[in-house]
């Protein structure tokens, strides 16, 4: 989308990928086709924020989520 030149779009997204066990997310992220993860990643593609906070994404040390999240569903084509 066309943006006047200096703006910086910046968004925030209630995500809901939390689970109730440690691990699950990671599982879930780890090949594409999750149905919640596909819904976010093509709003996310279309509104293509510079800054993004995204909220209610569970926390893993290594970051191995967000690196399957972006891999599996923001990089995807669908």
């Amino acid at each position: 989308a066309w943006r006047p030149a200096g703006t910086i779009r910046i968004a925030t997204y209630n995500a809901s990928l939390n689970r109730d066990s440690a691990g699950a997310l990671q599982r879930d992220l780890s090949t594409p086709g999750n149905p919640q993860a596909t819904r976010i990643a093509r709003v996310l593609r279309q509104v293509r924020p510079d800054v993004l906070l995204l909220n209610e994404f569970d926390f893993d040390p290594a970051g191995e989520s967000a690196r399957l999240f972006a891999r599996h569903y923001l990089e995807a084509d669908d």
